[in-house]
Parts: structure tokens; sequence; C-alpha cells
């Protein structure tokens, strides 16, 4: 009985064994190189990502940049991106995890999709290339294939809820934080707000504690700000961006010159620890002739800090372009 009992155990780790070599064996024959290293390694290294839409769409083929410079990303070394954007995408790509392998029939259809309605995305290291993949999905899932590593796989993000493709986009819209940035880095010291038009109203905000202001008017007079001020917590959270959109459209670029030209009828300056940053805001002559009358909805922001102008609603701005009596609480 004994011996019976041990033949039947030795069969049983026998099998067990066998099984799960041929798991082993069945899934990396099935999945070969491609499997090995498929996630982002080291994405803090990443210092450039080049995103190439479906070449069988031009209006989306045009390759774009994310490009890393001073800690910062931007969108084709000139627009910012969307703060913490790129920095979640290189986290996602170092997740990403197969989800299981593809038949050959499938894997050699979805290769074929890849080559004409796939998403290119390289990401570089400097000037050396880290990975190199391809990108597509359908209504079964999503793939990826990494360059020169044989078949595509079906691929997930794990904890991310949608398509894990759809985050491998080289439209523009998505990754630009069209907007301006009036502050740097450093230790915000000094805000000053000059109106052309009505001087008496300009003011400026100085640094004179922790979380202490103070308000000069355009006397000189001082006094000092509440610390519970709203307006002064409002007008210091505006100061971190200024939202707009660029103006693309040719025919109002004779429009906008006029404007500029116009002179600012505000201008915004922060003094920060290393740099200071000026914004000019413009009133927007949009109606022909552009002489008549200014826009009642926008103006123009151009800032010394950023190599673009924006159209920026006035609505947006009720929080920043403040009086010194908006401090009086």
């Amino acid at each position: 009985m004994r011996n019976s009992r041990l033949i039947i155990l030795l069969i049983f780790l026998l099998f067990l064994a066998l099984t799960v070599y041929n798991l082993l064996r069945n899934r990396y024959s099935t999945l070969g190189p491609e499997m090995q290293n498929l996630a982002l390694p080291d994405p803090a290294r990443i210092s450039e990502v080049i995103l190439q839409g479906p070449l069988s769409r031009p209006e989306n083929s045009v390759a774009l940049h994310l490009v890393k410079r001073d800690n910062e990303w931007f969108v084709n070394d000139s627009i910012p991106a969307k703060p913490g954007l790129v920095v979640s995408f290189l986290q996602a790509a170092a997740s990403i995890s197969i989800k299981a392998p593809l038949p050959g029939t499938k894997a050699r259809a979805v290769k074929k999709r890849m080559e004409s309605e796939g998403t290119q995305a390289i990401f570089l290291a400097g000037k050396s290339s880290v990975r190199h993949y391809y990108v597509v999905s359908d209504t079964e899932g999503s793939y990826i294939l990494q360059k020169g590593r044989g078949k595509p796989v079906s691929f997930v993000i794990p904890g991310f809820p949608g398509n894990p493709a759809g985050i491998f986009t080289a439209q523009t819209d998505f990754w630009e934080d069209v907007a301006l940035h009036p502050l740097f880095a450093g230790d915000l010291k000094e805000v000053r707000l000059q109106y052309a038009d009505k001087p008496n109203l300009s003011f400026s905000l100085n640094k004179t504690g922790h979380s202490a202001w103070s308000l000069t008017d355009f006397q000189g007079m001082v006094r000092k700000i509440p610390d519970k001020s709203l307006a002064l917590k409002d007008f210091l959270i505006s100061l971190r961006r200024i939202p707009g959109t660029i103006p693309t459209d040719s025919s109002i670029s004779k429009a906008i010159e006029l404007s500029l030209n116009q002179g600012p009828f505000a201008v915004l300056t922060t003094v920060c620890t290393p740099d200071s940053v000026t914004v000019a805001f413009y009133r927007y002559l949009s109606e022909t002739p552009c002489s008549v009358r200014p826009d009642p909805y926008l103006c123009i922001a151009r800032s010394s800090r950023d190599c673009y102008i924006l159209l920026v609603k006035y609505t947006d701005l009720d929080n920043l372009l403040m009086e010194p009596s908006d401090f009086q609480e």
C-alpha cells in the first residue's frame, strides 16, 4: 500500500513538472524575444520622445517631438507640455505588460496594419534610441511591437482603464499647455502691475515674510495685506498660468500686428530669485477696419519668457488684472 502511494505521488509530481515545462516552453516559444525587455527602462533617463502618427493620414503623419530642457518638457521644443503629462506617459510606458501573444494569422495582419495605421514612438536618451515601438489598436484590443523584436503582442498598462494605445498620440493639442507662465521656479519676491491708461490703479506687491505681503500704490503708500486675504490668494494662483489660444489663422495676422503697435494697456512683472518675467496685455483690435473698436471678449498677451503670443479671454484675467481696492478686506 505504501509503495502504491509513493508511485502515485511520483507520477503526480512528474505530471506536474511536465505541465509546468510545457507551459513555459509554449509561452516563450510563442512570444519569442519580443516579450523580453518590452517595457521602457529607466524613464528618468529619457530626454526626448518622437511620436509619428499614421502614415495613411497625412494630416496626422507629422512627427511630434517632446523635448526635455532644464527639467521641463516642451512640445516641438517651443510650447510647454501640460504639467506632469509627459512624466506620467513615461511611467506608463515603463509599466507596459504583455496581455497575450497573437496567433500567427492575427499577428501578420496586425503587423501589416502597423505599417500604415500605427503610431511610432521613439524614446531617446541623448542621441541614443532606448525603445522604438509601433502601436495600433482595433475593437479587440491594443497591440505593440518593439522594432526588431519579431511579432506584435496584445498589451496592457496596469491601472490604466482605457485603451492603452490611445496614449501614444501625435496630436499636439493633447500635449500642449497653451498658456503663459509668469513665474520661474525660484522664490517670488515682488509683483508689479502697471496700467497705461489708468496709472492711478497701478500697484506692486512685495513679499515681507514667509506668507506676508504688502501693497504699494502709485503714490508710494505702503499697507500690509491681511494674511488670510482671498484676493491675494486668487491673485497668486492666477500667476501660475495664463490660458489662451495661439492665433493660427493668417487672416487675423494684420489685426494682431496693428494691435501690438498700439502698445499694451497693462504690464505685469514678476520678480523671482533668479530672474523676472514681464507679460504685456494689448487690446485686440479685431474689427475691420482694425482701428475702430477693441474686441470686448479677447485681448492679446505676450510674455518675455515664452516665444509666442496668445489670445486670452478677459474672464480668465478676473483674478489677475486687479486694482488696489480689491485687496482691502
